[in-house]
């Protein structure tokens, strides 16, 4: 059988249209105009929408703009002793320990 004649039954069963194809779904660049947008805990994903507006905010944690303050509060348990450390203590406690990693990446500590 010649290239010719297998090109002829090819063609029988090829789309007549080369390189083109019409998409199974409708597709969009839009993202509002999706539908099934994701959601997060029952919230769809549209717009600017806050991790306290999606249920995803920890009830321990409130890192808002007060936060970066010393005297801002939050919940944390350990919050004085975290508060207490400076970095003259951070200093210290580097001079006092002899930290080694070795070829293996192992941690010792002297």
């Amino acid at each position: 059988m010649t290239d010719f004649k297998l090109l002829e039954i090819a063609k029988k069963y090829t789309d007549k249209k080369v390189g083109s194809s019409s998409p199974s779904t409708p597709s969009t660049s839009n993202y509002d105009d999706l539908k099934n947008k994701p959601s997060i805990n029952g919230k769809e994903l549209t717009g600017n929408l806050s991790s306290d507006e999606i249920g995803v905010s920890s009830k321990d944690h409130n890192h808002d703009e007060k936060y970066a303050s010393k005297d801002s509060e939050h919940a944390h348990s350990n919050k004085e002793i975290l508060d207490s450390i400076t970095k003259e203590k951070i200093e210290e406690w580097d001079k006092e320990l002899n930290i080694t990693v070795t070829d293996d990446g192992t941690l010792v500590i002297d």
